[in-house]
């Protein structure tokens, strides 16, 4: 019984890392139809990447554009009646797409290849964790209106976690990652 209820608290870890291991396999299987040319930048932008100045308000749009659209559709997503299925699909689709970004950088870097990917990853991830953590808690925890006024303040948390994730993401990642892709190379 302990040990269901833990299971059950804890599931939407315990899909990421699942996730995870989905993704490493499918590149395992998928490194075998020679696909050895990917990396998280490209070949061509990273001969020219110390000399590129980023425009970071541009890519501050770009991200809050493709970010928003994740955004809604986990909202929408929460007000469903299939709201856990959803959740624990997305879950173990972004634990693939770590899994698989791990595997192209450490077969690409090797063991820098975790340095590179924890970096691409932080620190706009700490925030999105967060803002994520918090829509479990209202979409999947919340009980009815009685939580409403808590849910409320847990919504607006969300949403400064998410400015504060994409602003990360447009301004402060570029930077690290440069200063990463420079010592490499």
């Amino acid at each position: 019984m302990k040990a269901s209820l833990l299971i059950r608290r804890y599931r939407f870890i315990l899909f990421i890392f699942a996730g995870m291991i989905v993704g490493t396999v499918l590149f395992n299987i998928f490194i075998k139809l020679k696909i050895t040319d990917a990396d998280l930048l490209g070949n061509d932008y990273l001969a020219i990447y110390d000399s590129v100045r980023i425009n970071g308000i541009t890519v501050w749009k770009y991200v809050l554009k493709s970010r928003m659209k994740w955004l809604v559709f986990l909202v929408l997503a929460g007000i469903t009646k299939i709201r856990i299925p959803i959740y624990a699909l997305f879950t173990m689709a972004a634990g693939a797409g770590s899994g698989i970004l791990i595997s192209i950088m450490v077969l690409k870097y090797g063991l820098m290849g975790i340095a590179v990917f924890l970096i691409s990853i932080f620190p706009q991830f700490i925030f999105y964790g967060i803002m994520y953590v918090l829509m479990l808690k209202i979409f999947i925890e919340s009980t009815g209106l009685v939580g409403m006024r808590k849910n409320l303040i847990i919504a607006g948390i969300v949403i400064a976690m998410f400015i504060a994730g994409t602003y990360m993401e447009a301004f402060l990642n570029p930077i690290a990652l440069k200063k990463m892709y420079m010592l490499i190379f």
